[in-house]
């Protein structure tokens, strides 16, 4: 049978107390080597939970500024593909830019020279001339689209009029504001110098007093402009006359022409079904093939473009820019816009436009190019007016294409930089979106809005049009709203990077300051449990020699045998 040890109450005290010092010492040992003084639950239930909850969250976030990371490298991606948009779109600026400086290196100038010497006396000293003849000026300014061109002044040659006073007459012909149309020079071989001023388009225009056809014609050639001149058909109102226009420009415009509906004309809508804004009718008796627009330049051969009534406003202008012998000398276009049609002469050596109608029957074509006189005939006498192109030096083909290449291929690689703009699958520059936490419940988020930089979505056009100047400013006004809106995008991103970057380092310091929460539950003073170790190991010792103490009397009783 088991018997207990019997010691004395001392000696279980001593024993005791060593125990609880041996307890104590292994903790203090722990916590020196672990660095905690919460290691368990058990150690401090409500400090370890705590300190835990602290030390999730701080994780959480840890984990979510990974995704912030990663969204500012998103961001910063979309800033350098929006630098190189930058620069490709300043460079398309510059392109159509020089494109437009073509056109304007030397603006043309609206001018025309007589062939003859009308020098020598009174005017009427030339068979051909009569008292009451006429020189007459009809005008409009270059943006306005009068259905008519029906402003007009004019001489009246009396029996001692001279070149020059007629000259000087003709230069003192001023509109209902004062302003000056033409200014005529008597040059020193004796012939006449008809120069438009003020940015008008003129038609000069020659009445015989004794009214016909021929001696219209013979007026105009006695008077030195027998070759610009051809016989105007204009309608009932105002009667033929011979002339021509001065067109002061390389690009001669139509009338503004709206559809049934009272809108802007479309490319798509049938010439037949088209007015222009007051109402009139300009495309009356197009009804077969017979029908036919007729142009031409510089007097050389002229060439149709079918006028039926299935022709389209669209269909029209293909067909100009179809004629084989005219491609590289001249192009047309229609504005959905304006609903105008143009033509531009893109040769330099163009130096007049004819334009006319034929067909077989009763027809009013008027398509307002020029002044606006109407282009039409009666009972198959066929109408035609000559424009007197502005003289100056104009783009070649060569030129233009050279340029035309060159910003269709920035616009080409502006659509690669907005493809290949992205990181980790998000591109924002294609318009995707990129959306950013800021807490770990995902209540708090920022959306950084994508946009779509591809050269359609900057506006560009499939391809340049530097054919005329129209279309030239067009293209320069397409690259410069173009980059107008990637900076303001840039100055959207960067807004959101700095928020972003704001919110980052929030993260990051509300993450220090958990952990040190954390920390501050469970960490162990380091010094504090060093100088409790050296506390306990001398208690240890002490405890040791005071239970050697409470010992020796049982000691002295073992000697006594």
């Amino acid at each position: 049978m088991t018997q207990d040890v019997v010691i004395s109450s001392a000696l279980r005290q001593n024993l005791l107390s060593l125990q609880n010092t041996a307890r104590v010492l292994d903790r203090t040992v722990l916590r020196l080597a672990t660095g905690l003084k919460v290691n368990s639950a058990l150690d401090n239930p409500s400090s370890f939970f705590t300190a835990r909850g602290l030390s999730n969250e701080a994780n959480d976030l840890s984990r979510l500024l990974d995704g912030v990371n990663q969204g500012i490298q998103t961001i910063k991606e979309a800033d350098v593909g929006l630098n190189t948009l930058t620069a490709l779109t300043r460079q398309a600026e510059t392109v159509a830019q020089q494109a437009l400086e073509l056109y304007n290196q030397a603006p043309p100038k609206p001018i025309t020279v007589g062939t003859k010497d009308i020098t020598g006396g009174p005017l009427v000293n030339s068979p051909d001339i009569n008292v009451n003849d006429d020189v007459i000026i009809r005008f409009r300014k270059k943006d306005e689209t009068a259905l008519f061109g029906t402003s007009s002044v004019a001489v009246n040659i009396e029996a001692t009029t001279t070149a020059g006073e007629l000259a000087a007459q003709l230069s003192a012909l001023r509109t209902t504001d004062g302003e000056q149309l033409v200014q005529v020079e008597l040059l020193s071989n004796g012939t006449l110098q008809i120069e438009g001023k003020n940015d008008f388009i003129l038609s000069i225009n020659f009445r015989a007093a004794a009214i016909s056809d021929a001696n219209n014609l013979i007026l105009a050639d006695a008077l030195g402009f027998g070759e610009q001149a051809i016989t105007l058909i204009r309608n009932s109102l105002f009667g033929n006359e011979a002339g021509f226009d001065l067109a002061g420009t390389r690009t001669v415009i139509s009338h503004r022409f709206v559809n049934a509906a009272g809108e802007n004309a479309k490319g798509s809508d049938l010439l037949t079904n088209l007015t222009t804004p007051d109402g009139s009718f300009t495309f009356i008796g197009l009804d077969n093939a017979a029908d036919q627009f007729r142009i031409g330049v510089n007097g050389d051969a002229q060439y149709d473009v079918l006028l039926d009534n299935t022709q389209t406003v669209q269909g029209f202008v293909n067909g100009i820019n179809n004629i084989s012998a005219l491609q590289g000398r001249i192009f047309a276009e229609f504005d959905d816009e304006t609903g105008q049609i143009r033509i531009s002469a893109i040769d330099d050596t163009i130096e007049t436009l004819e334009f006319g109608v034929v067909g077989d029957g009763i027809m009013l074509a008027n398509f307002g190019f020029s002044v606006g006189l109407h282009l039409s005939f009666v009972g198959g006498v066929p109408a035609e007016k000559k424009i007197i192109l502005g003289q100056g030096i104009t783009p070649t083909l060569t030129q233009i294409n050279r340029l035309e290449d060159d910003y269709d291929s920035l616009t080409e690689q502006i659509d690669g930089i907005s493809e290949d703009a992205k990181y980790l699958g998000i591109n924002l520059l294609g318009g995707d979106s990129l959306t950013t936490f800021f807490n770990s419940g995902l209540t708090s988020s920022l959306v950084t809005e994508g946009a779509n930089f591809t050269a359609q979505g900057l506006g560009f056009r499939t391809k340049a049009g530097f054919r005329s100047i129209t279309n030239t400013q067009t293209d320069l006004d397409i690259a410069k709203n173009s980059l107008s809106e990637i900076r303001s995008f840039q100055r959207s991103v960067a807004n959101n990077l700095a928020i972003i970057q704001a919110r980052q380092i929030f993260i990051e310091e509300t993450i220090n300051t958990l952990r040190a929460g954390s920390g501050d539950l469970t960490i162990a003073d380091q010094n504090k449990e060093g100088a409790n170790l050296l506390a306990l190991q001398t208690r240890e010792a002490l405890g040791v020699t005071a239970l050697s103490l409470a010992t020796q009397s049982q000691q002295s009783v073992l000697r006594l045998f």
